[in-house]
């Protein structure tokens, strides 16, 4: 029986266990091989604490609605959750027009879209994800396994994707994947100044929405490097342009590591940008790693969304691209 730890912050005191659970619980479960549980909805966390699925030692008979002290220990049980998950999540292939930039036997990596979400999850509607579609797109070619996210993109997000085609290369990527390196384009309101930026914050979820992240003192560690190159002008607005490399890996960790410096995504209303766009300007433009069986080095590029294609001049395209090498370099010497 697979037991998960998962220790209470103080500043999570006063909050009940299954609110606390449901702004959580992707966070607490998101390096684990597990199906997904994002979005998990309330009902479902309840009927897991009363089935003591999740529980608190030397408490036997917890509500759902217990108030938390910050000091307790809380116990999932993943083999049961995993039982419970699997009859309420269940994926089904739909046919989408998917853009594959790199595949092999092993792995696929996809130019997710504007818009498109990428995974199912409980509680939501049901529009076809991204992950439906890999689905679809392997049956289709006599590929009988369920594939599997190594790391997820906002909805709006755009750009490089990785899926695992089976549980053996999940295990593996999901294993390094800390040392691939993640280059994304963003533009930001605002002028940033300097060549380099490390943002270091520690990023939880809101206590005001928790659908949302933000920085906070008793978050988990956050660190985004960027590099502002081109300063422009949108709508009257200023823009800065640039590249933002993940040392971590936290949910809107590049959203929240800009707006909390006073420069948010350009068009993300959720972290406080002004501007109206159709969607936001953050693109996961390269991803670069080591096979994790053949041991070749895999770069892979997403072409260019209409947002940073209608903005962006020629030169300045190939300002962006020669700092991306530069990153690349440092990251392979």
């Amino acid at each position: 029986m697979d037991i998960l730890e998962v220790k209470v912050p103080p500043s999570s005191s006063g909050e009940r266990l299954d609110r606390f659970l449901i702004s959580h619980i992707e966070e607490l479960t998101r390096d684990l091989n597990l199906s997904s549980f994002k979005g998990l909805s309330r009902s479902f966390i309840k009927r897991a604490i009363e089935k003591g699925i999740i529980s608190l030692p030397g408490k036997p008979k917890v509500k759902p609605s217990y108030r938390l002290r910050g000091t307790e220990t809380i116990q999932l049980n993943l083999t049961e959750l995993e039982k419970e998950l699997s009859g309420e999540l269940d994926l089904k292939p739909v046919k989408l027009d998917l853009e594959i930039l790199f595949e092999d036997p092993w792995i696929l990596v996809v130019n997710k879209p504007k818009g498109l979400i990428s995974h199912p999850a409980s509680g939501t509607d049901d529009r076809p994800t991204l992950l439906n579609g890999v689905l679809h797109y392997l049956l289709e070619r006599g590929i009988n396994s369920r594939p599997l996210l190594v790391h997820r993109l906002d909805r709006d997000t755009t750009g490089c994707l990785m899926i695992a085609k089976d549980l053996r290369a999940y295990n593996l990527l999901k294993g390094e994947f800390k040392t691939y390196s993640r280059i994304y384009l963003f533009g930001c309101e605002g002028y940033l100044k300097g060549r380099k930026i490390r943002v270091e914050a520690p990023i939880w979820t809101s206590r005001e929405n928790p659908l949302l992240r933000e920085v906070t003192p008793g978050g988990k560690e956050a660190i985004t490097e960027v590099y502002p190159l081109i300063r422009r002008s949108l709508k009257r607005r200023d823009l800065t342009i640039g590249l933002a490399k993940l040392r971590t890996g936290r949910t809107h960790q590049i959203r929240v590591h800009l707006s909390s410096i006073g420069c948010p995504i350009a068009g993300d209303k959720q972290y406080g940008s002004k501007l109206s766009l159709d969607g936001y300007m953050l693109h996961a433009w390269f991803l670069s790693f080591k096979h994790p069986i053949t041991e070749e080095r895999v770069t892979v590029e997403a072409p260019l969304p209409v947002v940073f294609r209608e903005i962006l001049k020629e030169e300045e395209e190939k300002t962006l691209r020669k700092k991306v090498y530069e990153l690349l370099k440092s990251e392979s010497d």
